[in-house]
């Protein structure tokens, strides 16, 4: 498995973001991923971006949020 890029467009910060998923990262997230679009979470500036991943680590979906709850 080779390093890719991950480009994907936030509406929060209207910002194109690009994010490398290294080959060991890739490796993990198959591992983990018991369904297929798998959200990954993306934190950048003041918000988080929720990005779907489908099995060749392309992005079919983003859902930005401002909120985190923790219990």
């Amino acid at each position: 498995m080779v390093d890719k890029t991950l480009r994907f467009h936030c509406d929060l910060c209207k910002k194109t973001l690009a994010v490398k998923l290294t080959a060991e990262f890739q490796e993990n997230f198959k591992k983990k991923a018991d369904y297929w679009p798998y959200p990954m979470i993306y934190k950048h500036a003041d918000h988080w971006a929720v990005v779907y991943l489908d099995q060749q680590f392309k992005e079919r979906g983003v859902n930005p949020s401002k909120i985190i709850y923790e219990a």
